[in-house]
Parts: C-alpha cells; sequence; structure tokens
C-alpha cells in the first residue's frame, strides 16, 4: 500500500516537473508550503521538486527493502511451523 503511494508521489513529482519545465523563465510560480501558496521563481521550484522526488524514491527503496525482509522472515516463520508440527506428529 505505502510502496504504491510512494510510486504515485514519484509519478505526480515527474509530471509536474516537467509541466514546469515547459513554462518559459520569468513566469511567476507560486510553490505550496503547507496551507499557503508563496510565491518562488522556477529554478527553486524544481529544485524542491528534485528534492522531494529523491526522497520519495529513498522512501520506495526502503519500503522494498523491508519488503523482503518481511518476506524472507515469513518464511522462516513458516518452516519453523512446519518443523514443530511435523516433530509433534511424530
Amino acid at each position: 500500500m505505502k510502496l504504491t503511494a510512494s510510486k504515485r508521489e514519484q509519478k505526480r513529482f515527474e509530471l509536474t516537473g516537467t509541466q514546469i519545465n515547459a513554462i518559459e523563465d520569468g513566469t511567476r510560480l507560486y510553490q505550496s508550503i503547507g496551507k499557503m501558496f508563496m510565491l518562488a521563481e522556477k529554478p527553486e521550484v524544481m529544485g524542491s521538486l528534485q528534492e522531494q522526488l529523491e526522497a520519495e524514491q529513498k522512501n520506495e527503496s526502503e519500503l522494498k527493502a523491508r519488503q523482503k525482509f518481511l518476506q524472507r522472515r515469513l518464511q522462516s516463520q513458516e518452516l519453523n511451523i512446519k518443523d514443530l508440527i511435523t516433530n509433534a506428529m511424530s
């Protein structure tokens, strides 16, 4: 669930970046900061988007690593339970 949300956010940042790149330099841009919007220059907005994209990519890699760890742990626990059952039966 979180992995899907992370990918969605990355896609949103990429799409926003391509739209901003299409805008002429010198055009007024407003950047969302909490509940308000502040006037910002294009390079500042692009830098902020790039930072957010990198943070989401890092988050995604951490989530994937956690998912692999939990899958390995699940398999290990399943094997332990099977061993306990077979030992109890014999």
